[in-house]
């Protein structure tokens, strides 16, 4: 982020996320883990305008998460509210690419609706905040880090066990 109001911001822009998880019921509990890809676009954003270069972030990472059923029981529609952590490694499609590590805390709300034997839709939005992925001294002069935040909406189909 710039320290000064009149200049453009630095950020990822566009993340799409691609997202395998494991969940393991337990009464009103679930535990999960999951292996995430993520592209992003590299944007300089200004008041009226932003430029953005294409699929120049990219990150693969591991989340676990405990999550705990409040309302619905199973083989019907259920809601869930999750906590976890990710942990990211981020690389970057430019001329200096050192890879980083970067861990995130997350929370979420999920439904889950079945739609045939053994089968359930789910949607889920999800929050995550962690440190920026940039190092201050990548940033141009007047810029500094900030944490990062990403808001997400899911949409996928579970298989049940």
């Amino acid at each position: 982020r710039d320290v000064d109001p009149a200049h453009p911001e630095l950020q990822a822009h566009r993340p799409t996320s691609w997202t395998l998880a494991l969940r393991r019921d337990t009464h009103a509990w679930r535990l999960g883990i999951d292996l995430h890809h993520t592209t992003a676009d590299l944007a300089e954003i200004g008041g009226s305008s932003t430029v953005s270069t294409a699929s120049v972030l990219a990150s693969w990472g591991v989340g676990a998460e405990v999550a705990r059923r409040i309302a619905g029981q199973p083989g019907t529609a259920r809601l869930f509210a999750a906590i976890g952590a990710t942990v990211d490694r981020w690389t970057f499609d430019l001329a200096d690419n050192s890879p980083r590590r970067r861990v995130a805390a997350r929370g979420a709300i999920e439904a889950e609706f079945p739609i045939g034997s053994g089968w359930s839709a789910t949607t889920r939005g999800e929050v995550s905040r962690g440190p920026s992925v940039f190092k201050a001294d990548e940033l141009p002069d007047g810029f500094t880090t900030r944490t990062a935040t990403r808001l997400g909406i899911v949409l996928g189909v579970a298989r049940r066990w």
